[in-house]
């Protein structure tokens, strides 16, 4: 198994997150469950590409878009203790000026065939959803910012929107909820480049302290 090193944040909606101490878990909340959250994060390239790799993950289940191209889904089911990370070259969707990644990323909340819940310390930050993504674009040239790297991680400079689109108390089976889904309250060309996330909101960052208390 690859060790994978952590750079970006997991991010999340904003609800206030209140940890619980360290070897404690957090109350589930059943406010969280079943919900379903669109995310953006728009950047330029103004130089040659050479290297664009990005790795996804979600406490729950995402679909990752660029461009308005789907890319991939995920993550298998795991165990937040070894929490699945996948990965992807996105420079087939790319172009030159604007680009834009996008994600829609489905909270379960509860066990599910595709979901297992965190316990213990792991429940303090996870189980009612969150979104990670790391990853950067390399430059053949330098960037007009005089960087040779765009990072593209999770963090403040992505942007989120809640969505009304699938009914949130629906039915739920051993294999996960029944989506009952309206199109008309989904917001129209969300992936896609042109989109205006303007009144879009800043995402939490799921962060808690360890052990030791940092």
């Amino acid at each position: 198994m690859q060790i994978f090193a952590r750079r970006a944040e997991w991010i999340w909606r904003q609800r206030g997150l209140a940890p619980a101490p360290f070897g404690t878990a957090n109350p589930r909340l059943a406010a969280e469950t079943n919900r379903y959250i669109y995310f953006r994060r728009s950047f330029t390239i103004a130089a040659d590409v050479t290297t664009t790799q990005v790795s996804v993950s979600a406490d729950g289940r995402y679909q990752l878009f660029v461009n308005g191209r789907f890319v991939g889904r995920g993550p298998a089911r795991c165990n937040p203790a070894r929490q699945c990370v996948d990965s992807y070259d996105i420079a087939p969707y790319l172009q030159s000026g604007s680009n834009v990644i996008a994600a829609l990323v489905h909270s379960y909340g509860r066990h599910t065939a595709w979901y297992e819940l965190p316990t213990m310390e792991h429940a303090r930050a996870f189980g009612c959803g969150g979104f990670f993504l790391q990853g950067e674009v390399s430059f053949e040239n330098a960037h007009p910012i005089n960087s040779p790297s765009l990072h593209l991680d999770t963090g403040k400079e992505w942007r989120y929107l809640e969505s009304a689109a699938w009914q949130r108390d629906a039915p739920n089976g051993s294999l996960g909820y029944v989506e009952i889904y309206d199109a008309r309250r989904a917001p129209e060309g969300w992936r896609d480049v042109d989109f205006d996330d303007s009144e879009w909101q800043k995402p939490e960052i799921l962060r808690v302290a360890g052990r030791n208390g940092a």
